[in-house]
């Protein structure tokens, strides 16, 4: 979330010359700072305590006190997949992303187990989650196809 906060301040300092980050517990580096200023993003060392709306306007409430009034607000989201059933059957996950881990067909770990989407992949969006379960569905084929015809062979 923290880096998809930075990137998501710098994107929308691209359509609009009036972007504030506050920074709501996120600790940048001097040199995300300085990048950020530099580039007209202005960051406020600050916590929010909530949000309100009325006409049109959202009013941002701080903890240290005070108000920033603006028109619009944008929140990094916080990806959650649900992979509750992959981890109970024991597939492994990334130690990067903390994801399911895949290979190049969304085999996971634990045999006659694939995993597509954004349980594996944190960018994932309905078309390319679609693709690799495209990809997947190939592959799951592909694998009982084999065991068949070990069966038939051994048969």
């Amino acid at each position: 979330m923290r880096d998809m906060s930075i990137k998501q301040a710098g994107l929308l300092r691209s359509y609009s010359d009036r972007v504030s980050f506050i920074t709501n517990g996120i600790e940048l580096s001097e040199t995300e700072l300085h990048r950020l200023t530099s580039f007209g993003v202005h960051v406020m060392d600050e916590v929010v305590s909530h949000l309100s709306g009325d006409d049109g306007r959202v009013k941002i409430a701080l903890d240290a006190g005070g108000v920033v009034d603006c028109e619009a607000v944008f929140i990094a989201p916080r990806q959650r997949p649900h992979d509750e059933l992959l981890r109970a059957l024991g597939c492994d996950a990334d130690d990067t992303s903390g994801l399911v881990r895949t290979d190049g067909f969304g085999q996971t770990s634990v045999p006659g187990v694939w995993a597509a989407g954004n349980v594996v992949t944190p960018t994932a969006q309905v078309i390319t989650a679609a693709g690799a379960g495209s990809a997947a569905a190939i592959a799951i084929n592909g694998w009982l196809l084999q065991l068949n015809l070990d069966a038939a062979a051994a048969a």
